[in-house]
C-alpha cells in the first residue's frame, strides 16, 4: 500500500488518500455513484466532493471511478484496479467514515448533523444526529415532507425517518431511553422520555413495547403500547370499527387511535380547522386546537 497526498492532491483536496493497488469495489448496496475519471487524482477529487463518501475504486483501463459509504468496501482483485480510500489531513479517519452502531459513539463535541451510522447487517444508514449522542429516529420541522406513506417506506426510512427496520435493529442491541420534542405554534416546549423503548421486527408488525414515563407532556405513548406499526397499505391498529391511518390520515402505533398523531398531518400555521387528522398530542391538550409545530423522537 502506498499513499497519494498533500504535495499530489493539493490542488485538488485537503484531504490524504491512502491507496491500493490490483483491487477494486464489487459494487453492493454500499456503492452509490458510478462515474468516468480520467486520472486517479480526478476519482479521488470527486470522493473528495462528495461528504459521505469514504472510499473510491478506479480503473486505469476504463477510467471508470466507483464511490462508497464504506471505509473497509467490499473489493476483489483487479490488474488495472485501485483502492482509494480517504483520511483526514492528520492521516485519520475522517470521522463521517468511522464505523458506529448510533450517534453516541461520535467523538465527544462532535457537532450536530447528519452521519452515518453502521448497525450491524444493515450497511449504512443516514441519520441526523443530536448533540450528547442523540440518535433522531423520526423530526418533522415542516410540512415538505408528506408522511402518509405505505410499509415498504417506514420499513427503508425517508427523510428524517430512520426506518423501522433499522430501528428495530438498533434498539436490539442493548437499553435505550426515547425521549420526544415538542414545540407548538405559539413556541410552548414540552418533551415525554422514555426508559424502556423496543420495537420487534417485521414479522411482528414492529411491535411497540415502551414505558417507564417521565416528562412534561403527558404519558402520549402509553396507549401505543403493544400495537404493531399501521401505514397506508397495514392496519395494525386496536380499531374495531375503522381504519386509523385513514381517521387520522398518519402512520404510527395506533391502538383505538391515539393520544398523539406525531405523523398526522401537518397544517402550517396551525391552521388545523374543524379536521381531525393534524398532529397533535392529546396529553397535552384534548382536542384539536394545539398542533405541533416541531416533533423529534430520538433515541440513547
Amino acid at each position: 500500500m502506498c499513499c497519494f497526498c498533500a504535495e499530489h492532491v493539493s490542488e485538488v483536496t485537503s484531504e490524504i488518500f491512502d491507496i491500493a493497488y490490483k483491487t477494486k469495489i464489487i459494487s453492493s448496496g454500499t456503492t452509490f455513484k458510478n462515474l468516468t475519471a480520467f486520472s486517479k487524482i480526478s476519482c479521488a477529487q470527486s470522493c473528495s466532493t462528495e461528504t459521505f463518501c469514504c472510499s473510491a475504486s478506479y480503473d486505469n483501463e476504463t477510467n471508470a471511478c466507483q464511490l462508497d459509504y464504506l471505509h473497509q468496501p467490499y473489493t476483489e482483485q483487479s490488474e488495472s484496479g485501485l483502492l482509494i480510500k480517504k483520511m483526514d489531513i492528520t492521516g485519520q479517519l475522517p470521522i463521517m467514515c468511522l464505523t458506529r452502531n448510533d450517534c453516541n459513539e461520535l467523538p465527544s463535541g462532535t457537532p450536530e448533523g447528519v452521519y452515518t451510522i453502521n448497525p450491524p447487517g444493515r450497511g449504512v444508514v443516514h441519520v441526523y444526529c443530536e448533540s450528547v449522542g442523540w440518535t433522531v429516529i423520526q423530526r418533522r420541522l415542516d410540512g415538505t415532507i408528506d408522511f402518509y406513506r405505505d410499509w415498504a417506506d417506514y420499513k427503508n426510512g425517508f427523510g428524517d425517518v430512520a426506518g423501522n427496520d433499522n430501528i428495530h435493529t438498533i434498539v436490539s442491541r442493548r437499553p435505550y431511553t426515547l425521549r420526544i420534542d415538542l414545540e407548538n405554534f405559539s413556541g410552548e416546549t414540552r418533551y415525554a422520555e422514555y426508559t424502556t423503548f423496543q420495537v420487534g421486527d417485521e414479522t411482528s408488525n414492529y411491535l411497540l413495547n415502551i414505558g417507564g414515563y417521565s416528562g412534561t407532556a403527558g404519558d402520549l405513548m402509553d396507549h401505543c403500547n403493544g400495537y404493531g406499526f399501521s401505514t397506508t397499505d397495514r392496519d395494525n391498529d386496536g380499531h374495531t370499527n375503522g381504519v386509523c391511518t385513514e381517521m387520522r390520515h398518519g402512520c404510527f402505533w395506533y391502538d383505538f387511535c391515539t393520544m398523539a398523531n406525531l405523523n398526522g398531518v401537518y397544517y402550517p400555521g396551525g391552521n388545523v380547522g374543524s379536521n381531525q387528522d393534524d398532529i397533535y398530542v392529546w396529553s397535552w391538550v384534548f382536542g384539536h386546537t394545539n398542533p405541533m409545530k416541531t416533533v423529534v423522537m430520538k433515541i440513547k
